[in-house]
């Protein structure tokens, strides 16, 4: 029976070899991070995944509809500026020049919580 190992590391510097896992998740993580950190771990997602595997990575992202976006945008005012800089940032990009491809998004909820998949090359 398969176990769930929990550990602790930097996401700047994963310590696992390369090529070693099919699937790696990160949940509101991205935007606690600057733009150089998020660039680093973005890369280093990249060399720990196995070719052809998975980022599944959920953040902020400003809603559509004005009641969703004024209740995000109260939200804001108590972030900091690297969620500002997430928002100011064109994260498929980001993840794209980390030498993802397949890039999209899917909503689990109505164009509010945004789910972004992306697929290791597979060289």
């Amino acid at each position: 029976m398969p176990q769930l190992i929990f550990r602790q590391a930097e996401a700047e510097d994963i310590p696992y070899p390369g090529k070693h896992f099919g699937t790696v998740t990160i949940t509101y993580g991205l935007h606690e991070m600057s733009r150089a950190g998020r660039q680093k771990t973005l890369d280093e997602i990249h060399r720990v995944l196995k070719p052809g595997g998975r980022l599944v990575a959920v953040d902020i992202y400003e809603p559509r509809g004005w009641f969703r976006r004024a209740i995000f945008r109260l939200w804001m005012l108590l972030e900091g500026e690297t969620a500002k800089d997430l928002l100011a940032s064109d994260l498929l990009a980001e993840i794209e020049a980390a030498g993802f491809e397949d890039i999209h998004q899917v909503f689990v909820v109505r164009d509010f919580i945004p789910v972004t998949l992306a697929t290791r090359n597979k060289s």
